[in-house]
């Protein structure tokens, strides 16, 4: 992925891992393809309903320059809308990777001194990302080992 990318690796879960491979490399990248889509939607609900950071912080404002340039669409980096429809995630062997080709996104995760571009963190995992996450792995497990 050109852009940016937040990956979610399996490392730290060999156990399971290795008990998953017995079954298939096919439940491995079902897992990932479930992790994908979930991580993928808790990145579109921050980029288009909390418009916080993972660790809960708000954005900053647009400058009042750049404010002047917008119009009553557009709100913190959603202007056409070309950002949360580049969102998508991609299954690796053992990793999902979940983020955005923009040329542009990483300056608004990370900001951009050059252009005035202030870090609006999208990308990343809340306290209750997380949970969800933990509850999804342990459903399909329990599924898995059923």
């Amino acid at each position: 992925m050109a852009g940016i990318a937040f990956d979610f690796r399996l490392d730290g879960l060999d156990i399971a891992i290795q008990s998953l491979d017995k079954f298939s490399a096919f439940q491995t990248s079902e897992l990932l393809e479930q992790m994908g889509g979930l991580i993928e939607t808790q990145t579109l609900e921050r980029l288009d309903d909390t418009k916080q950071s993972p660790d809960g912080s708000e954005w900053d404002d647009w400058t009042d320059s750049y404010t002047q340039t917008r119009n009553g669409g557009h709100s913190l980096l959603d202007g056409e809308g070309n950002l949360i429809n580049s969102i998508t995630y991609i299954v690796g062997s053992d990793e999902v990777s979940v983020g955005s080709p923009l040329v542009y996104a990483a300056a608004h995760q990370f900001g951009n001194e050059a252009n005035s571009t202030s870090a609006r963190p999208y990308l990343g995992f809340s306290d209750d990302n997380i949970a969800e996450i933990e509850l999804e792995l342990s459903d399909f497990l329990r599924g898995a080992f059923q």
